[in-house]
């Protein structure tokens, strides 16, 4: 059995847009549960939930990537851009989900960090996949513009509701 180390952490959840954000907020008893603003909640019995708040999905995708992938791969590919910088291996730039290794003039460095993120792992916990695509796909299913046009249906709509397209995508 080998060992594994954590090196680096990131995070997007309800409390903040980043593990110290999170953490800080965790610390000083916040809570991210609050009133439902994403979607009209009025015909739901709770009406509470953990949203996300100020979160900019640009900061590590490109416009196409988010219009093409569900919001839970966002928020997934953001946290282990986070972790990897975390730990020191590369360096996010500030857009387009682009990385640069640390102290590029530096070829020994850029090798070693290739050589640890070859054998780095992605392990990522969801109990659902792509429900803002599901949702989507379903609203041009049930409308009678989809009867006449079947090709409006996403060709993205299975992939990108695969409960492991998170890890594969980071991966």
């Amino acid at each position: 059995m080998r060992r594994i180390v954590v090196t680096g952490i990131g995070a997007v959840s309800p409390l903040g847009n980043s593990f110290h954000e999170s953490w800080e907020a965790a610390k000083a008893g916040l809570s991210g549960i609050r009133l439902i603003t994403r979607f009209d909640a009025s015909m739901l019995q709770w009406k509470v939930a953990g949203e996300l708040k100020g979160f900019d999905a640009g900061a590590y995708l490109s416009q196409k990537e988010i219009n093409r992938l569900d919001p839970f791969v966002h928020y997934a590919v953001a946290a282990a851009m986070m972790a990897v910088e975390d730990a020191g291996l590369l360096q996010v730039q500030s857009s387009k989900f682009k990385v640069q290794s640390y102290n590029e003039k530096n070829s020994k460095l850029k090798t070693q960090n290739s050589k640890l993120l070859s054998s780095a792992g992605v392990i990522i916990g969801s109990s659902r996949g792509g429900i803002t695509t599901i949702e989507r796909e379903l609203q041009k299913i049930s409308s009678s513009l989809v009867t006449r046009h079947s090709s409006l249906i996403s060709p993205y709509l299975m992939p990108a509701t695969t409960i492991s397209m998170a890890s594969s995508y980071v991966a």
